[in-house]
């Protein structure tokens, strides 16, 4: 669709930290290879793929050498910034020997990397919380034949809400899209749902919810859904892959526990909470097959807020 970028500059899931080591490692981002690694600080880093030289593919032989990694075919050493450092038998380093690099982050044991030289804000979380009082599930994939940013325009689409996910709105939902790389909408539904566990909660904790969706340079969607005393978080990073194909990562949290119980009861409930967000998400992402969102073939009147949202977004990425 005109306005939306194919791949946006935004932060994406690298994969759980544990996957990165010294040993350099291949991802790809749409169209675009990088090589992750760890320098001997233990400290993460990324680059594009390819050394500048003859274009060899640094993830494929390469290696780690002190903060620098080096070139498997002719040893030349580059430092963490992408500029090159060393190139044996000689001391003229040309100006092209140089390798773009990319902010990373980790957090919960999660790997993130920004698309672009410089990110634009720091890595989101959930509003008026601090990182450090949640704990993490690993990040469970969830996969889509439409556009990448198809299930971030659902979270401004009220009757998918209804249609799709057996909510009945109680009140006029609420919405801010005053600033440049943040959209923020806040729903009320009566939960009514089509899944058992869905009918276990309201039995548990009754049956209205308030949905707090975050949404950050259009591909990132940090959730809160309160449901009586229990409340789910998740944050969900839309990517496109390829064509008309896209991946969500979701990312699970919990508050931690000061006591044994509490610890244990986080350790068994977020793989289990994982599990179940993933297969709404995935059952939500079929719906979506081959879905293709435009302008001119919204509803006057149903699509009121999925329309604001999306001149939103294009002015978010202009």
């Amino acid at each position: 669709m005109a306005g939306f970028p194919t791949l946006p500059k935004a932060w994406f899931v690298l994969g759980p930290s544990k996957k990165f080591g010294k040993e350099p490692t291949g991802f790809k981002l749409y169209n675009k290879k990088f090589v992750i690694f760890r320098t001997e600080d233990g400290k993460l880093n990324a680059m594009r793929a390819n050394c500048p030289h003859m274009g060899v593919n640094l993830a494929c032989g390469g290696k780690v050498k002190g903060n620098r990694i080096v070139c498997p075919l002719h040893g030349w050493e580059f430092d963490r910034d992408g500029s090159c450092a060393k190139i044996p038998s000689t001391n003229v380093i040309p100006e092209f020997a140089h390798i773009p690099s990319f902010p990373v982050e980790e957090r919960h044991g999660v790997a993130y990397i920004w698309n672009g030289p410089k990110a634009d804000y720091p890595l989101p979380f959930f509003p008026d919380e601090a990182p450090e009082d949640f704990e993490g599930a690993k990040p469970y994939e969830v996969h889509q034949t439409t556009s990448w940013f198809g299930p971030v325009v659902n979270a401004f689409d009220i009757q998918h809400f209804i249609y799709s996910h057996n909510r009945i709105p109680i009140k006029d939902s609420e919405y801010d899209l005053s600033q440049k790389n943040v959209a923020r909408v806040k729903h009320f539904y009566k939960l009514v749902g089509k899944y058992w566990f869905e009918e276990l909660l309201r039995k548990v904790f009754g049956q209205i919810v308030e949905l707090e969706a975050t949404i950050w340079g259009g591909n990132v969607i940090i959730t809160k859904s309160t449901l009586g005393k229990f409340t789910n978080y998740m944050i969900s990073y839309c990517t496109p892959v390829e064509g008309r194909k896209a991946r969500t990562d979701l990312v699970l949290y919990r508050k931690k526990s000061n006591n044994p119980i509490g610890w244990l009861v986080n350790k068994i409930m977020l793989p289990i909470q994982a599990k179940l967000c993933q297969k709404i998400f995935q059952d939500e992402s079929d719906e979506l097959f081959e879905a293709i969102i435009r302008d001119d073939r919204l509803h006057p009147e149903n699509d009121v807020m999925v329309s604001k949202y999306l001149n939103w977004f294009k002015n978010c990425h202009a």
